[in-house]
């Protein structure tokens, strides 16, 4: 490997492991002459499409091949509340870094109820769909209170 295909194999991973929609911990890069190798595993096809986009998104890269393997949707245990709950407030905190955000998140039976204050319609939007796109939620229940006095829910 050229030291060229060396930057680019750890600009490639360090795209993978920026990006919070991808658990790339089990993806590796191999790099040749410009052309992108995935290996690994990935829990989703998503995931491995996402990973595929990062790196083909690198400048320098000529070619990506993808040989991420996902198991069979049979094969994935389903999410615990706790891990759904622990998911959407590393979401929220990647988002929210340096700003206080006062909510209070809890999970049952795949049911995501969110309640607290927010400053904005657009944030109580934009957390309402970050709860909503984790894998495992079923329903968001919003009592999320915008800072004017507004009470909104979710639909």
């Amino acid at each position: 490997m050229t030291l060229v295909d060396d930057r680019l194999k750890e600009t490639v991973e360090q795209h993978l492991h920026k990006d919070r929609r991808l658990d790339a911990s089990d993806i590796s890069v191999e790099v040749d002459q410009g052309k992108v190798v995935l290996s690994g595993f990935a829990l989703t096809h998503q995931s491995s499409a996402l990973a595929e986009e990062n790196a083909a998104n690198v400048n320098g890269v000529e070619e990506v091949v993808n040989r991420i393997q996902v198991p069979l949707p049979g094969k994935i245990a389903p999410a615990t509340d706790e891990a759904i709950r622990a998911r959407i407030q590393a979401a929220l905190s990647l988002i929210y870094s340096g700003q206080p955000v006062d909510l209070v998140l809890a999970v049952s039976d795949g049911v995501v109820f969110i309640d607290g204050f927010v400053e904005s319609v657009e944030d109580k939007q934009r957390i309402e769909r970050i709860a909503a796109r984790e894998s495992g939620v079923l329903e968001v229940c919003s009592n999320l209170v915008v800072a004017g006095g507004i009470v909104m829910t979710a639909k």
